[in-house]
């Protein structure tokens, strides 16, 4: 939350740093569940980003993963509001997922039933075969790209 005693804490620190000359960018881990991916917890995440962005250092999401259950549609969409987020303040260079298939991701167990989380842009089998949040992703991109407005997509779904 934009205004969490975590948010101002961190917030306070890179602002000491920055005034110090001693930091040019900052790293945000993002293991996303559905709360954070709702509209709210969306214009909460922008909010306290576009704090840190008026700073005047980069910002990088790193190890981005999305845990919503087995919704691959509402996975897709939560990828695209991410993405859609760091492409709109004008200081996030960086978004990286945790990794590229759900059979290595962290949370690569659902232990409940055995079976691969999803949380990651590719399934967890042996051909890591796309789900709809890569394809969708990738489109996304891709239109976005075509309006000039940005960026490169590496395999992983970082932008560069």
């Amino acid at each position: 939350s934009v205004n969490s005693w975590r948010d101002r804490t961190y917030y306070n620190l890179v602002k000491r740093l920055v005034d110090q000359n001693l930091v040019d960018y900052i790293g945000f881990q993002m293991h996303l569940s559905s709360r954070h991916v709702t509209p709210s917890g969306l214009q909460n995440m922008r909010r306290s980003l576009e704090k840190f962005n008026n700073l005047g250092v980069e910002i990088h999401f790193t190890e981005i993963d999305i845990q919503l259950g087995g919704n691959q549609q509402a996975l897709a969409n939560a990828y695209k509001n991410v993405f859609r987020i760091c492409l709109s303040i004008s200081n996030c260079k960086v978004v990286q997922t945790w990794g590229v298939s759900d059979k290595y991701s962290w949370k690569s167990r659902d232990f409940a039933e055995g079976r691969f989380a999803n949380v990651l842009l590719y399934k967890g089998g042996p051909d890591r075969e796309k789900k709809l949040a890569a394809t969708e992703l990738t489109q996304f991109l891709k239109d976005y790209r075509g309006n000039g407005k940005c960026c490169s997509q590496n395999l992983d779904g970082s932008v560069y």
